[in-house]
């Protein structure tokens, strides 16, 4: 009992986490020059807690970043209402308001698990025994940078961010498997390695860093 109560304990202190990188279009744009990025969420049924959390989590990353001015599309209501900007009209923003970028950041899919399994061979199945599906949650983070002077996206990244499931034999031959995270977990992690990975991307000049898929998968 004592070994499954540490075995629960290890992914509360060491939560890790698998990120792949798809980049869809990379960063044709260079974010310099006191550029005005602002954030629009398009992930439905997010509290305002978890939108705080994720926009304190991007911002951090752009904080590092004094050039670079950040914050949320929403904040921009009053402006965008009183300057009788439509939706869609990205120049406005642009010419107007001085907004050059919109960072579109969207949840495309996502699995959570069950939090722990028990498993126990069958024993019909000992020479052939069926694979055992791993009980893993995952998420998949889009990331769109829209360009308001032009409105077409400038860039476009994938993440999928998958928690690390955690074994144990025990001596009678079954196993027990622990979840070392959540969804929500995930993408937290997705949207920190993401905008990392972006602001890596969209540096300048272009060309003078390794590939970031690799570096950035662990941080």
């Amino acid at each position: 009992m004592k070994k499954f109560l540490l075995l629960a304990l290890i992914p509360l202190l060491f939560s890790c986490k698998n990120t792949k990188f798809f980049p869809r279009q990379y960063c044709s744009v260079c974010l310099q020059n006191a550029d005005l990025v602002l954030m629009d969420f398009q992930i439905p049924g997010l509290t305002f807690r978890e939108e705080q959390r994720l926009y304190q989590i991007i911002e951090k990353q752009f904080s590092k970043r004094k050039d670079i001015k950040f914050g949320l599309l929403e904040d921009w209501d009053y402006e965008i209402i009183a300057n009788q900007i439509n939706p869609g009209e990205t120049a406005k923003l642009k010419e107007i308001l001085g907004i050059d970028y919109i960072l579109q950041v969207g949840l495309k899919g996502y699995k959570n698990s069950e939090g722990f399994d028990w498993f126990t061979p069958d024993e019909n199945q000992a020479l052939y025994p069926t694979p055992r599906v791993p009980g893993t949650s995952n998420s998949t983070i889009e990331m769109k940078l829209i360009s308001t002077e032009t409105g077409r996206v400038v860039f476009t990244l994938d993440l999928i961010t998958q928690t690390i499931e955690y074994g144990k034999d025990t001596q009678e031959g079954s196993a027990f498997y622990f979840d070392s995270g959540t969804v929500w977990g995930s993408m937290k992690t997705g949207t920190r390695r993401g905008s990392k990975y972006l602001l890596a991307d969209c540096r300048c000049p272009k060309g003078i860093y390794v590939r970031w898929s690799k570096i950035l998968h662990w941080l």
